[in-house]
């Protein structure tokens, strides 16, 4: 942990099993000058190090003694207590053990041993109290030999920085991460060849952006086109992957080693064919042990057909393509039921914001429901680009989604803000634009 962090780790460590707190200092690794002024603005910080906890540079000296670490543990045992991020449900506590972490690590690595080699760059932009910054950006390039960069504060307005700096050979990230890479004008002289893969996986990528990205890569001669990927925190965040050749537009990809997956229909409990539309089942060497404390909703999770198999239940939509290519189509949490004439009908938001965001003016949006007098019509909440006017950039929307949507399905309302909230996960947190929406009724 952060020297600043120390007391409040230590008393946690205390309700725990956990042994030992290593701290280090921010300042450790910064130039002369830098240290000196940083030491000036924290000296009136009170930073507690006691005889709990081991300091960074210490536990350094301990390893030189201590070449080989034989160590045993039962990979089946809990090992990592995380949370879920709430948007499609109550928010949980999944339980995981070694065995699903470092299977996910090694179905990554079968799957880009050719592209990744040891001692290369990999930048951990994300979050790393999530699944997908702790498995697929910190314990895969670790476990590869990659150098991982770890930025304390990721800024989407420093890529320039980050590939000058670190000539960065790898990194995954959000598409609310990767976009505005994309209009940062320091960029556009930078060369990405260096760069072997950008991977992006969570909510919001259309096959526009996807297309518009790539573009991008290929004029900064990167050697690859995008990654994608998909999972949940339930399978320790990675299930499926698209990669190099394995890839089609719009795709999630393919199981990775070891997994299996099935298009499930819940009215008839059964499989579905080829491009067929319904829930997505997984069998998954990472799956998880069980949410804490909470049998119920760990049953509910699972689902045993007539062989005995066991599934697991993604409450996601999609369908699988002849060439085994899933597509993903939506959360069965984001229905909307728009209302008519005494008619209702189902809506799948993220088709809507797909259409809307094919607008090269439109940065991103997101489709909710709202109230008009007694029917349930569609709100889009759009971020625009600066200096763009929004009357006439709402008559251009409604003509697009006039053309492409029928009518139950196109937004009534559209309102344009300057951001769009987003989990720490970095998607966009739709139930608050839900529960605004909620506050003005």
């Amino acid at each position: 942990t952060l020297d600043l962090f120390t007391e409040k780790v230590v008393n946690s460590a205390k309700q725990s099993e956990v042994e030992n707190v290593i701290a280090f200092s921010i300042d450790e690794n910064m130039p002369l000058l830098t240290k000196f002024i940083y030491k000036l603005k924290a000296r009136n910080k009170n930073i507690n190090i006691n005889n709990e906890v081991v300091l960074w540079n210490d536990f350094l000296k301990m390893g030189e003694t201590h070449l080989e670490i034989h160590y045993k543990k039962n990979p089946n045992d809990i090992a990592l207590l995380a949370h879920t991020g709430g948007t499609t449900g109550t928010p949980k506590a999944v339980l995981l053990n070694d065995k699903a972490i470092n299977s996910v690590a090694y179905s990554e690595g079968l799957m880009a041993q050719r592209y990744c080699e040891r001692k290369e760059v990999f930048l951990h932009c994300l979050v790393p109290f999530v699944v997908y910054g702790l498995v697929t950006c910190t314990h895969f390039p670790l476990s590869f030999g990659c150098e991982l960069v770890v930025l304390p504060k990721f800024e989407v307005n420093k890529w320039n920085l980050y590939f000058k700096k670190y000539r960065v050979n790898h990194f995954d990230a959000v598409p609310s991460y990767v976009m505005p890479m994309l209009e940062q004008k320091k960029m556009k002289s930078i060369d990405l060849s260096q760069l072997k893969t950008c991977g992006v996986g969570g909510d919001g990528l259309t096959k526009e952006k996807e297309i518009e990205i790539n573009k991008y890569l290929s004029a900064h001669n990167a050697p690859f086109s995008l990654a994608k990927g998909y999972g949940m925190t339930e399978i320790c965040a990675a299930s499926l992957i698209a990669l190099e050749k394995i890839n089609k537009t719009g795709s999630v990809g393919i199981p990775m080693p070891g997994n299996n997956i099935m298009i499930y229909d819940r009215e008839s409990g059964k499989e579905l064919p080829y491009g067929e539309v319904g829930e997505i089942c997984l069998q998954c060497k990472s799956r998880m042990i069980g949410y804490l404390n909470n049998e119920k909703e760990t049953k509910n999770l699972f689902w045993i057909p007539e062989d005995g198999s066991e599934w697991l239940h993604t409450r996601d939509l999609g369908y699988i393509d002849k060439d085994g290519f899933v597509f993903l189509i939506g959360r069965m949490k984001r229905i909307i039921l728009t209302t008519g004439g005494g008619v209702a009908y189902k809506v799948f938001p993220n088709q809507v914001e797909e259409i809307i965001d094919t607008n090269p003016k439109v940065v991103r949006s997101c489709v909710v429901g709202a109230d008009q007098d007694e029917n349930q019509v569609l709100k889009a909440v759009v971020v625009a680009e600066e200096q763009c006017n929004h009357e006439e950039l709402k008559k251009e929307l409604m003509k697009t989604c006039e053309k492409k949507l029928p009518k139950h399905a196109r937004p009534t309302y559209y309102e344009f803000v300057e951001s769009l909230p987003l989990t720490s996960a970095g998607k966009v947190d739709y139930k608050i634009l839900e529960s605004k929406i909620q506050e003005c009724k």
